[in-house]
Formats: C-alpha cells, structure tokens, sequence
C-alpha cells in the first residue's frame, strides 16, 4: 500500500511536470507568434520615419492590425500597448494638430500609454508620451505634471525622454508657473547637448525661443541658437 502510494504520487508529479512544460511551450509559442507580428508593425512604423509624408491608410491599417495579432496571442504585454500609441501618434504625421481629427488621434494614443503603465508603472518613455499627448490636448492639470515628474525620475538621462519633455513643455509653456519654467529650462538644458536643432525649432515654432533663451546658462551650444 505504501508502493502503492508512492506510485500514484510520482505519477501525479509527472503529470504536473509534464503539463507545465506543455503550458511553457504553448506560451513560447504564442509569445513568437506575437513577435512576428509585431516586428511587421515595427518596420512597417520605421519606414515612415523621415519621409516626410503624410501616412499610407491602408499601410497605417496593416500596422494597427499587426499589432492587434500580436495581442490575442500575448495579451495585456505593455510593449504592444505602447506601440499601438506610437501608431496613433503616427495617424496625424504631417497633418495639422489641432485638428478634431488629431486630438482624437492624440486621446487614442494617450488611453493606449496608459494601457501600457497600468502593466509596466515605471517605464520612462510611456510617461514621457503622456505628458507629451496630453500638451497636444492642452491637458496642463496636475496628472500632466505628474507624468513629467514620473517620466524624469524614472529616464532622465535618456536623450529621447529629455527631447519628448522639452516637446511638451515647450508646448504649453504659456501656461507654466515659475516653478515649471525652471523644470522646463532644466530639462532644456540636459537635452540641448543631444537635440539642439529638435529642442530650438520646437522653440521657435512656439514662439517663445527668446524667452526661453534669456533663461538658459550661457553656454556654447545655447550661444549657437539664441
């Protein structure tokens, strides 16, 4: 009897051995699936970069669709959330800002950011693309500062994170208080040695380069612009 059992306990061990390889395997699986597609989506996304025209529909439509394959087979996985952002923010390339149609865009890419935080909290660049999505909404309230914060503390040597804040500060700098006025020349200044061109057309375009000039250190990259 004591055999007995000891056989029907090795038994029940392989059988939960066995099936957590099988589960293991199907997820391997299901997870290269999800790469494939979404590694089309990607290329398909960097073969508009510096093209400087307005985006392809049905090119725009196979992305999103790659990416939708993706998810059903790895759900909930924040990469392919925050992708699905990016392509929003693709949507209206070349196409004016403040247009219904692009800030619907830009609150489809802000939910799909936030999709991608509730997964993974402390990712830099989603924190970065909210505060960035929500300038483009004019959203300047307190989660707007928070995801500047949040984007700062958790990326601020990251040239990219520096770039998209100084973007959406820059934006809505009309709207900033002394004290986000020095976060802002703070993050300027950090970025300027990665960006300068990005960092003073952005500046320009917003008309507030001379502004923003007469608050910066004197420096030869700040002397270069102002």
């Amino acid at each position: 009897m004591k055999n007995g059992y000891s056989n029907n306990a090795k038994q029940w061990i392989i059988a939960v051995i066995v099936v957590g390889l099988v589960y293991a395997l199907f997820n391997s699986f299901n997870q290269g699936i999800a790469d494939i597609y979404k590694e089309s989506a990607v290329k398909q996304m960097q073969s508009w970069e510096g093209s400087g025209h307005v985006i392809d529909s049905k090119q725009w439509d196979q992305a999103f669709e790659s990416i939708h394959q993706a998810l059903k087979h790895y759900p909930n996985n924040p990469e392919y959330y925050s992708l699905l952002g990016r392509l929003y923010q693709w949507k209206v390339y070349q196409r004016p800002i403040n247009s219904r149609i692009a800030l619907e865009n830009f609150q489809q890419a802000l939910d799909y950011y936030h999709q991608s935080l509730a997964v993974r909290p402390s990712y830099a660049f989603d924190w970065a693309n909210v505060a960035l999505m929500k300038s483009r909404l004019s959203e300047v309230d307190t989660a707007f500062y928070s995801a500047v914060n949040k984007a700062w503390t958790y990326g601020q040597w990251e040239p990219e994170i520096q770039l998209k804040l100084a973007d959406a500060l820059l934006s809505v700098w009309y709207l900033l208080d002394d004290k986000h006025w020095n976060q802002l020349v703070t993050i300027v200044e950090q970025g300027l040695a990665s960006y300068p061109k990005e960092i003073m057309r952005i500046a320009s375009q917003v008309k507030v380069l001379n502004k923003l000039c007469g608050k910066l250190r004197r420096t030869e990259i700040m002397l270069t612009y102002c």
